[in-house]
């Protein structure tokens, strides 16, 4: 009987906590002509070359809303790099119909308000901008919308984002391992293999991809394909636990019971945070040493 095998994401997101916003400003005003000024330019500059990003947006807000909307984009830069989430939201909210009266679609800016959004934690908000953009043309909306699913386990919304990529962008791995990871987390092995797959043929460097398959191969008893699939992942992440876990499976499976041994205890030694999974260990430790002790008494 086949354990249940760990399934390794291969996106994350880290959300940092957010800064105190900046006091706001009335309104800003973009594309208005810059009124001259150099040695403010010049400060500007200087502030951006040191990285010194909270300084540069308190500048900012002491500039004229014209001033500021000339300067969009570096104030963007700004609040992002210096934090101040609630501040880039509002700038963009009022920036946004502003820039795109013109029938312009402001893509990047459009990200730009899901990422703070997810820094507000509001993530279902961020999730159904990042997804708009995608719609609108860029992949990187989607790419957004997964990533930002895997960071808060919402498979639900992992299966939009795979679906979205792998229908509008076909040659992008990530969609179709995104599928692949999915259906392999339901128990739908035999469905996970084929999209699996097709992200590891357009990546072939995702260590956790090749990880799932050998899960799958597992499965259905395919153990040396199995075992090339491990050594595939472990040739690009030596620490892999699931990869040395899969392959020991595959090597009991083929009753290489000292091989898979060495592979449980490599597991092992890598120290699995999860519980669930130590135990799995423990257990296919404790297997294979009783049948390795009953071989050795029967010679």
């Amino acid at each position: 009987m086949p354990l249940n095998f760990i399934s390794i994401l291969s996106w994350g997101i880290a959300v940092q906590a957010a800064s105190p916003p900046a006091p706001p400003t009335a309104t800003i005003s973009v594309g208005r002509d810059l009124r001259t000024g150099l040695p403010f330019d010049q400060q500007v500059t200087g502030l951006q070359k040191a990285g010194r990003w909270g300084e540069l947006a308190d500048l900012f807000e002491g500039m004229s809303p014209g001033d500021r909307g000339q300067r969009l984009g570096v104030w963007l830069e700004a609040l992002k790099k210096a934090q101040r989430w609630e501040r880039l939201q509002g700038v963009l909210q009022a920036a946004l119909p502003q820039l795109e009266a013109g029938g312009r679609v402001a893509l990047p800016e459009r990200l730009l308000l899901a990422t703070a959004r997810e820094h507000l934690g509001m993530k279902q908000a961020a999730f159904e901008g990042a997804m708009e953009v995608g719609a609108l043309g860029s992949p990187l909306g989607f790419l957004m919308a997964g990533h930002l699913a895997v960071s808060v386990l919402r498979d639900d919304w992992l299966e939009r984002a795979a679906d979205a990529l792998c229908a509008k962008h076909d040659k992008m791995a990530e969609g179709w391992t995104w599928k692949g990871e999915i259906l392999f987390r339901a128990g739908r092995y035999g469905e996970a293999e084929a999209p699996l797959r097709k992200g590891l043929e357009r990546d072939p460097r995702n260590a956790a991809g090749w990880c799932n398959l050998a899960g799958c191969l597992n499965v259905r008893r395919a153990y040396t394909d199995a075992i090339r699939s491990c050594d595939q992942a472990l040739a690009l992440d030596p620490t892999l636990v699931q990869a040395h876990f899969n392959r020991g499976l595959a090597q009991f499976g083929l009753r290489q019971y000292a091989e898979g041994r060495e592979d449980m205890r490599k597991a092992q030694a890598l120290e699995p945070s999860d519980p669930g999974v130590r135990a799995r260990i423990q257990e296919n430790l404790r297997l294979a040493d009783r049948y390795l002790a009953s071989l050795a008494k029967a010679k």
